[in-house]
């Protein structure tokens, strides 16, 4: 499909929070409409705590999905029943529905139930390290349920992958047989953030910090984080971009980190944290493509991460890979981020170029092709 051919598109998620994946559907709506193609975002419930543009169109299934999850499955058909009713009155107006894209398993549900053509499932991390985390906490049952979710919903579907090792983790591990896969990265206005990333922030610390910009989440891995901070060598500040938490605060205190610990909360804007940050630091267990790891590479400032699955191994390339830890070893980041803040580390431009809107642009018109044409694999 031509670039210069304007369609429209559905991106379906389940709530706009603050949380990667939801930022990442919001982009893209921000990057289509830029490009003057018609954008309809449809929320299961109506829960939107980020900047919506004036130009894109909120539809809403629910105010709140609490009745539809107690009633489980009942509740996902008559969410799918609203979403079709929804779908078909949209195709009825003056332009047609190209493309549906769903985010987040919660949506992905509802959408497989709906029925809906030309749907691609975008799928932001590696499910099989969810799964072993359950079959590790003594959660059998849940870990199969998750299992036999993913395969019931996916399996040949059009998937749309963040990264390479997110589609390797649903190939072999997961065993999901699409009808089609594409790897996509998220896509990142470049300009934007250098804009956002120069304004000013009253609430930067006036001394040097090392940042971590994620929700405090399980998976995040604050525990090895604060463990590894605890263990430099170097006198420096930490930035928690997260907000207050009993538990965060209980790890703090159990560190004696609690003069060297900053918890600045959900920030809107991050990027004058990024910008004036010494080293980013991700300690992950697992991701899909960790925003804030491409954000702060666009901001100019170095990235420490886990190797975990999957994502940074694709992010922090070539030179870059030097700055991989394994997974879960307090010591190693903690060696890494010290010898990080003593390197003259150089982020070559050319590495970030398929993190681009124009690059991701393209692939998103070539995916539109695809699927108005029924081509199969």
């Amino acid at each position: 499909m031509s670039a210069q051919v304007r369609f429209r598109t559905v991106i379906v998620i389940p709530k706009l929070s603050a949380s990667g994946a939801e930022r990442v559907a919001l982009n893209s709506a921000h990057m289509l409409l830029k490009r003057g193609h018609r954008v309809d975002l449809i929320l299961l419930e109506n829960i939107i705590q980020l900047p919506v543009p004036d130009t894109l169109v909120v539809h809403c299934l629910t105010e709140s999905r609490k009745i539809c999850k107690t009633l489980a499955g009942i509740g996902d058909y008559m969410l799918a029943g609203r979403l079709k009713r929804l779908i078909r009155k949209l195709a009825q107006d003056d332009q047609p529905v190209d493309l549906v894209l769903s985010h987040l398993p919660a949506a992905d549900r509802i959408v497989s139930l709906s029925g809906l053509d030309n749907v691609w499932y975008c799928i932001h991390t590696h499910y099989s390290v969810e799964i072993a985390g359950f079959m590790q906490r003594g959660r059998p049952f849940r870990a199969w349920r998750k299992q036999r979710q993913y395969r019931r919903c996916y399996q040949h579907k059009q998937l749309v992958t963040v990264s390479d090792g997110v589609q390797v983790d649903l190939r072999e591990q997961l065993k999901i047989q699409a009808h089609c896969f594409r790897t996509i990265y998220n896509p990142f206005d470049f300009e934007n953030i250098h804009r956002l990333a120069t304004q000013a922030c009253a609430r930067l610390p006036d001394t040097d910090f090392i940042l971590h910009a994620n929700a405090f989440r399980p998976v995040k891995r604050h525990d090895i984080l604060l463990q590894a901070f605890s263990q430099l060598q170097h006198p420096i500040k930490l930035v928690l971009l997260t907000n207050n938490h009993p538990e965060l605060d209980a790890l703090i205190n159990h560190f004696g980190l609690n003069d060297s610990v900053i918890v600045a909360g959900h920030q809107e804007n991050p990027y004058p944290y990024m910008h004036k940050a010494k080293l980013t630091v991700l300690s992950s267990e697992r991701e899909g493509l960790p925003t804030a790891m491409i954000e702060s590479l666009i901001c100019g400032t170095p990235v420490v991460s886990t190797d975990c699955p999957s994502g940074p191994k694709e992010i922090l390339a070539g030179n870059l890979a030097q700055w991989l830890v394994p997974v879960s070893e307090p010591a190693a980041l903690a060696s890494k981020i010290d010898e990080a803040l003593d390197s003259e580390i150089h982020i070559p431009e050319q590495m970030l170029e398929k993190f681009t809107e124009d690059r991701v642009y393209e692939q998103y018109c070539q995916l539109l092709s695809r699927s108005l044409s029924d081509l199969t694999v």
